[in-house]
This record gives structure tokens, C-alpha cells and sequence, in this order.
């Protein structure tokens, strides 16, 4: 991938990782607060991701995952998301 394509992507790698590693820490250790403090840093951070995503521009990652100001909703959609 180039840096552009990495750039757009930004959120959902992010996203996906922060799931891999939510799910590691639970697996470590059993806490509601800790497991709450994970996802929510894990959101926050994809969250402040996307600001950077639109900068990228329309990037086309694979044949069927568009990234694109529709996709990042000029940062709004995919707040939403994040933040529901």
C-alpha cells in the first residue's frame, strides 16, 4: 500500500486493531473498567483518525472499498459511527 491508501484506511485499520487488541486484554485480564477504558481509547483515536483520512483524498484500497469523502462523510458519517 502507499502512504495515501494507508492514510485513507487509517480508521478502519485502526478500528481493527483496537478490537484485537480489546479482545487480548480481556483475555488477560477480566475487568469492565479496563475492557470500557480500552474500547473507548480504541474509538477516540479511529475517531481523530478520520480528520486525517480526508486529507488523503478518494482512494480505492481494494477493487470494493472505496474511501472517499461519501464514505468519510467529510468526517461526520463516520464520527457518527464511532462515536454510537
Amino acid at each position: 500500500m502507499m502512504h495515501a491508501e494507508l492514510r485513507a484506511g487509517s480508521p478502519f485499520i485502526i478500528l481493527s486493531v483496537s478490537v484485537a487488541v480489546l479482545m487480548a486484554v480481556i483475555a488477560v485480564r477480566r475487568g469492565h473498567g479496563i475492557a470500557a477504558g480500552t474500547a473507548l481509547l480504541g474509538l477516540v483515536i479511529a475517531l481523530v483518525s478520520t480528520f486525517f483520512a480526508l486529507g488523503a483524498g478518494p482512494q480505492a484500497l481494494t477493487p470494493l472499498f472505496d474511501v472517499d469523502r461519501y464514505v468519510l462523510g467529510l468526517g461526520t458519517y463516520c464520527a457518527f459511527v464511532l462515536s454510537s
